[in-house]
């Protein structure tokens, strides 16, 4: 089955104020792999573009990725494939782009993230501009990558608003309930910053991205209707951000009848700056937020080839973490922990936040030999600085203790320097009175 390609003119469109610049426009499986056989020779006002999706013996050979080169501010779609097989030795996607304008190349791996540190053999993405590596990941599962002179400029406003962004590659399966559909909404007001659905029974690569005010708290809700009895099992890859901060990214694991729990159909993942008023019952909940940034240089420790020194990714099983109430043993019923995500990329942020009781004792738990460079973890906006390395049948472990257990309020360092400051004022003022 070959694949379509679709050089073309698509013009973006707003919807509630948000800008979606993929317009899941799809092909076909591929069986081929799209490799351009020859360089195009480029005018003096352009710059040669190179999408390399290497692919090596050992690892996910042809494995299903999907590919978008555009250029928002004119509507050009350059370049696309939707769930495209990339045999050994992979593609090389070549293209003569206006040096002058900003250009976007989002991908997508339709079958998950194959670390090729880790699991051994080769599956790595590089992001060619004018003969110089820009990206480059051998552990990838979606990227988003803008180059080109024409670049400067943020989309968004730096002072007052933040970017979210979306990330969706979907197979095509006639027993998926229709529709599968996503909101992005304000909790305070319930103002609606974006909203869509996913064509029927198409493989689709959706991208979706929106400005949103800095100060907001934000929900993002995805999924099927909720009255689907039909059986189906949805495992699409997908990644939510809000100004480069991975809030979630995994599988979605929606369907009936499910193996591991009860049907599952849609999800909620807030992000923002949230209180514990905004976002929970203040009356009888605690608001819990947790922060860290991966390390840049993850060494590839467990390789199983000489193809790397480094890693651009980390495997969930070496960065343990969970939050769950003292008194549950299944982590089923954590409110979060590491396996839910898709393993975690290098020098990245990442946040997770969740109301949780306040009547209750919870804790988290972190591995203490991580690859974090720093993490931090809140409750009610005050930051929770307990670290108590454990030594019991939790060795290996540092606990933090949250809910109705957490210790008693300390200040956090922002707020303790406007104190001693607002201090030092009034001292001052005391000494002309």
């Amino acid at each position: 089955m070959n694949t379509t390609r679709k050089p073309a003119l698509l013009s973006t469109k707003a919807v509630v104020g948000a800008i979606i610049v993929a317009l899941c426009k799809t092909t076909t499986l591929a069986m081929e792999t799209p490799t351009n056989t020859t360089t195009p020779v480029c005018d003096n006002d352009e710059e040669l573009f190179q999408l390399r999706l290497i692919t090596g013996e050992n690892s996910w050979s042809g494995a299903p990725v999907s590919h978008r080169v555009i250029t928002e501010s004119t509507g050009d779609l350059h370049d696309e494939c939707i769930g495209c097989r990339h045999d050994i030795p992979g593609a090389d996607i070549q293209l003569c782009l206006p040096k002058n304008q900003c250009h976007t190349v989002l991908v997508g791996r339709l079958i998950g993230r194959w670390n090729s540190c880790f699991n051994g053999g080769v599956e790595e993405l590089q992001v060619i501009w004018a003969g110089e590596t820009i990206r480059s990941n051998n552990a990838y599962l979606f990227e988003r990558v803008d180059f080109g002179e024409g670049c400067q400029i943020d989309s968004c406003d730096p002072d007052n608003e933040l970017e979210f962004e979306f990330f969706l590659d979907r197979r095509q399966d006639s027993s998926y309930p229709n529709p599968f559909a996503w909101n992005l909404a304000e909790v305070a007001t319930d103002e609606s910053f974006l909203q869509g659905q996913a064509p029927y029974n198409e493989s689709s690569f959706i991208y979706e991205k929106a400005c949103v005010p800095r100060s907001s708290c934000l929900e993002f809700y995805m999924g099927y209707p909720s009255n689907t009895t039909s059986g189906f099992y949805d495992p699409s890859p997908y990644s939510i951000r809000l100004d480069g901060v991975i809030y979630d990214e995994h599988e979605l694991r929606f369907g009936t009848d499910l193996f591991s729990g009860p049907d599952k159909l849609d999800q909620t993942v807030n992000l923002g700056d949230c209180s514990v008023e905004t976002l929970c019952n203040a009356t009888t909940e605690d608001l819990f937020r947790m922060e860290f940034t991966t390390e840049a240089l993850v060494e590839c420790f467990a390789s199983a080839n000489n193809d790397y020194n480094y890693s651009s990714s980390i495997s969930s099983s070496d960065m343990r973490f969970w939050l769950q109430d003292i008194d549950e043993e299944d982590f089923a019923s954590s409110y979060v922990w590491s396996a839910d995500y898709e393993d975690f990329e290098v020098d990245r942020k990442y946040a997770f936040m969740s109301c949780i009781p306040n009547d209750r004792c919870a804790q988290f738990f972190f591995a203490t030999d991580n690859q974090v460079a720093s993490y931090s973890l809140y409750q009610n906006g005050v930051e929770l600085t307990q670290r108590s390395i454990q030594t019991d049948s939790f060795e290996g472990l540092t606990l933090t203790n949250a809910g109705v257990c957490a210790p008693a309020p300390t200040l956090s360092l922002t707020l303790e320097r406007v104190l001693v400051a607002s201090v030092t004022v009034l001292s001052l003022l005391n000494m002309f009175w």
